[in-house]
């Protein structure tokens, strides 16, 4: 009996297929992964953006208050105290890559207690005589603050990531209800005499925007795919040199005296926050996904 020529093909496919290794569920289990993989890391890193928001505490400290006339008769400051701040903020930002990130913030600082004495011992001429005279000041200072910052996060473990980094921009601050009370004393070389004398002025309001610069550490702790807490620390330098002045004081007595001066002013900060991340959770080309 002859054969048919096809169905004898197709034996010999089916023997040859047959001697051949077996593909396995493995194997396949294998491939798709590979081909996931390929087209997983053909796709271009994406860029993330987030918002922010901040609460804080700054602790202020002080180079020294000066004032033109205590200083060109020989005074100086013997008292000086700049109180605490609480302030709130909020930003938007840009997660670069895994380890970089950077935010555009911006600040309100509540209003903060400021007191300053100052004392002067003079030897006048005209009448002659000792003067001996103190000034209190007493009033209040608030800031808007806006800064550019960039970040380092240094890894991840367990949910914590650490970071440090720094910030530029602008602090505008605002001097506001001082006044001054003086108290002085003269006793005439020629008499005596002693003659005490009682004032009161007040200074004008007064605002002004200086370069302000800082510097972070801190952590942050995933509290959700898109959500982390952030808890850390902050220098802010508000103003180098002169930093903030008061206006114009003005006396009962009929007298202007110059500005109340503030120099140097900084603040030591612990402040507590939420980043919330816009989108989907980032991937990067070069991250496998888990099988």
């Amino acid at each position: 009996m002859q054969i048919n020529k096809k169905v004898a093909g197709a034996w010999l496919v089916a023997i040859a297929l047959a001697g051949s290794a077996p593909v396995s569920a493995a194997d396949l289990h294998g491939m798709k992964d590979t081909v996931a993989y390929q087209a997983y890391a053909s796709e271009p890193a994406q860029r993330h953006f987030y918002v922010r928001g901040d609460v804080g505490i700054g602790r202020h400290a002080l180079g020294y208050f000066s004032q033109d006339d205590v200083t060109s008769n020989g005074g100086s400051f013997i008292q000086n105290s700049f109180g605490d701040t609480v302030y709130i903020g909020a930003g938007f930002g840009w997660q670069v890559n895994p380890r970089f990130r950077f935010d555009l913030t911006g600040e309100y600082r509540s209003t903060a207690q400021v007191k300053a004495m100052d004392n002067l011992t003079a030897e006048l001429v005209g009448p002659a005589g000792t003067l001996q005279a103190n000034t209190l000041y007493q009033g209040q200072h608030s800031a808007y603050v806006g800064l550019l910052n960039g970040y380092w996060d240094l890894f991840n473990w367990r949910g914590f990531t650490p970071y440090v980094g720094a910030g530029i921009g602008f602090a505008h601050h605002r001097m506001a209800e001082f006044t001054s009370s003086s108290s002085a004393t003269f006793i005439d070389a020629g008499t005596g005499a002693v003659t005490t004398q009682l004032s009161n002025g007040v200074a004008h309001a007064h605002s002004q925007t200086n370069l302000a610069w800082a510097l972070m550490a801190g952590t942050s702790y995933d509290i959700s795919p898109n959500g982390k807490l952030d808890i850390g620390y902050r220098y802010l330098n508000l103003g180098s040199g002169i930093s903030v002045t008061t206006g114009l004081i003005d006396c009962v007595c009929g007298t202007v005296g110059a500005p109340l001066k503030v120099s140097d002013l900084e603040a030591h900060e612990f402040r507590i926050g939420v980043r919330w991340q816009l989108g989907n959770e980032p991937r990067y080309a070069d991250h496998r996904p888990l099988k």
